[in-house]
């Protein structure tokens, strides 16, 4: 889920019970790939898989609807389907809210994330009052987070080992299943792993421009942190699963950018197929090939 110490903290400091499926594991990616479209990606999958292990051991499903994280900004249409498909299609009680932009009485406005909290505190039946500090808790709770995925890449960038710069979406880097566990690969064959969430992104900056070439947030964000951060890494592997669209072009893009840095560039395209020791073979060879470059 994006944002869940955000999500997770304001239900628990409105006095709500939060039960998480925990970690991803094959029990719950066999799950999602026996009861979701095939033709859907593999995160969607996975998802499919984590609410159905829910369902019945809780009232509601959360389930927040992603329309776009910036102004200009759009969200992948994966995000904003899942709170209708848990509903109608898996028979699960959903609760959720619209981040991003919604259409009141045929009006489209924007609703971020504080408001988003907002709308979901009082969809909940809570006082205005207790809203208002539960949404200041959260969103600072969220925000100390991110600045501490800050401190970790400047710590990480001074590294003596080769850093390796992890290029994926959030939901995949931090999924040990996804991802085959390529962070700890890394660190056993001596080289330092660096996510490309913990780079700092300037958000106000890129959206404000009108004519900017990009308008998917997601694809904006990592090609912004990926320019930043070429300059401190020695290599550039981007992770991306089977049947993602938004991959299906920014992987070129991603390539471009190293190739104009001169840095050694490799994507892994991972599926419910793809084994470890394959992976691993592959990551030793760029490791091997970056090494040789000296």
């Amino acid at each position: 889920m994006k944002h869940p110490r955000l999500w997770t903290t304001f239900f628990e400091e409105l006095g709500l019970d939060v039960v998480s499926s925990g970690k991803s594991t094959r029990r719950i990616m066999d799950s999602g790939l026996a009861n979701a479209e095939d033709e859907t990606c593999l995160p969607v999958k996975l998802f499919v898989g984590h609410c159905l292990a829910l369902k019945d051991k809780c009232d509601f499903v959360f389930v927040p609807r992603y329309f776009s994280l910036y102004k200009r900004g759009w969200g992948c249409p994966k995000f904003f389907a899942p709170p209708d498909l848990m509903e109608n299609v898996y028979d699960i009680p959903v609760l959720t809210v619209m981040v991003g932009r919604e259409y009141e009485s045929g009006i489209l406005f924007e609703n971020h994330l504080e408001e988003a909290l907002i709308t979901l505190g009082k969809r909940l039946g809570k006082d205005e009052g207790v809203i208002g500090k539960v949404v200041e808790v959260a969103i600072s709770t969220e925000v100390e987070h991110e600045k501490g995925l800050r401190d970790e890449y400047f710590d990480l960038i001074e590294s003596r080992k080769e850093r390796i710069l992890l290029v994926s979406h959030e939901y995949i880097l931090n999924d040990d299943l996804l991802n085959m566990g390529i962070a700890d690969m890394l660190k056993e064959l001596e080289a330092e792993p660096i996510l490309i969430d913990t780079v700092p992104f300037k958000y106000e900056e890129r959206f404000s421009e009108p004519l900017f070439w990009m308008r998917w947030d997601f694809g904006v964000m990592m090609m912004e942190r990926l320019k930043e951060a070429l300059s401190h890494v020695q290599g550039v592997i981007q992770i991306t699963t089977f049947a993602c669209g938004p991959d299906s072009f920014l992987v070129e893009f991603v390539k471009d950018e190293c190739d104009k840095a001169q840095k050694p560039y490799m994507k892994l395209m991972l599926d419910e197929h793809s084994s470890r020791a394959r992976i691993r073979t592959r990551v030793e060879a760029f490791l091997d090939t970056l090494r040789m470059r000296r």
